[in-house]
């Protein structure tokens, strides 16, 4: 299940400096938007495939998309890295729960308008 007013953390500028701050989801999705950080997860196979998935979401609902995407969450212990992020959304999607060896190919943070094509 999909909270849509988890905390993610707000970004202030396209290198993604951390503002100090944290947003609900759903400001970060709707209206206006928030620039954002997020992730990206890609299973490959032993070929160098890439599992791709055609998403079930609240505000991307029925587009193709990477293996995952998340976004690093406030927590009350303190904001997950990017590497729990990915597992809690290879666990989320996919019921991958046993901690698979990541390997990070850089971060981005982004913002765009919900139904502007």
């Amino acid at each position: 299940m999909i909270l849509m007013d988890e905390q993610i953390i707000l970004a202030v500028d396209e290198d993604g400096k951390f503002s100090g701050e944290y947003i609900p989801k759903s400001v970060g999705h709707s209206g206006e938007g928030k620039r954002h950080l997020a992730i990206s997860v890609l299973l490959y196979n032993s070929k160098g495939e890439v599992l791709l998935q055609r998403r079930k979401h609240q505000v991307f609902d029925d587009i193709w998309d990477v293996t995952g995407a998340t976004h690093p969450l406030h927590k009350e212990g303190g904001d997950e890295t990017l590497e729990q992020a990915s597992w809690r959304c290879l666990e989320r999607e996919y019921g991958i729960k046993e901690k698979v060896p990541l390997k990070n190919l850089g971060f981005f943070n982004y913002f765009a308008l919900y139904g502007e094509n």
